[in-house]
């Protein structure tokens, strides 16, 4: 009887032993996801404190697979991509932003900037629309005309040049032009309609309308670095 007392009694104090252990394993389970995070958290902060842009992507897709719903990271992502120039990549997550947030003009920018340059022109017309409605910048309209030359409607796209250039905000409104790698430049919105007019009829062998036109991009940005090599290049 005594035998048997010690046994059941050395079971319970095993029993309780394997209760213990599981609820400690369990514990450790569901906080490894909180460790993970914090983790990657301070990785990602570090890593934009030093401009170190390929871990702070790593990082915030790592915190992103424990938090797939987080609209800040997926902001983040999106334009760390789009500096990168990783188009399809920033096109992804502009959409998964927009699927959360329909009328973000952030999320809505980087979906147009995306598809613009990769040749989603309807897709960029869309975002760029949809922008324009909501602020009406001289700039939006400017791209909706590029891409509807781009797809062919030149008659829209000089329609809608043409409506820019007689809309004073388009001397005050400026425009980030690309002049070469990781290098731009700020002209107003008339002078790179002008710019583009005169591109244009450069690529059509009209080189007298050429001139004229990018010589009326200089008028309202004389440093206009394309427009002035351009000028150069007839002399």
């Amino acid at each position: 009887t005594k035998k048997k007392k010690t046994k059941e009694k050395n079971m319970r104090y095993l029993s309780l032993i394997i209760l213990m252990f599981v609820l400690i394993s369990c514990g450790e389970k569901d906080n490894f996801p909180a460790k993970v995070s914090k983790h990657n958290r301070l990785v990602f902060d570090q890593a934009f404190k030093t401009g170190d842009v390929n871990t702070a992507i790593s990082s915030a897709q790592e915190l992103l697979v424990y938090d797939t719903g987080n609209y800040d990271l997926m902001d983040t992502l999106a334009s760390l991509y789009l500096n990168k120039e990783n188009y399809n990549a920033a096109f992804n997550f502009s959409k998964k932003m927009l699927s959360l947030k329909t009328d973000d003009p952030k999320g809505i920018e980087i979906y147009a900037k995306s598809a613009a340059n990769l040749n989603l022109s309807q897709e960029a017309i869309n975002g760029y629309s949809k922008l324009y409605e909501l602020d009406n910048k001289t700039a939006y309209l400017y791209e909706i005309a590029v891409q509807n030359y781009n797809i062919g409607n030149m008659a829209n796209g000089e329609t809608i040049i043409e409506s820019i250039i007689n809309t004073p905000a388009s001397k005050q409104e400026m425009y980030r032009v690309r002049i070469a790698v990781n290098t731009f430049q700020n002209v107003p919105v008339i002078s790179m309609c002008y710019y583009f007019l005169g591109t244009l009829n450069e690529l059509q062998g009209q080189t007298k309308d050429a001139q004229s036109y990018f010589m009326e991009a200089l008028e309202n940005a004389p440093e206009f670095i394309l427009a002035k090599n351009k000028i150069a290049r007839y002399k």
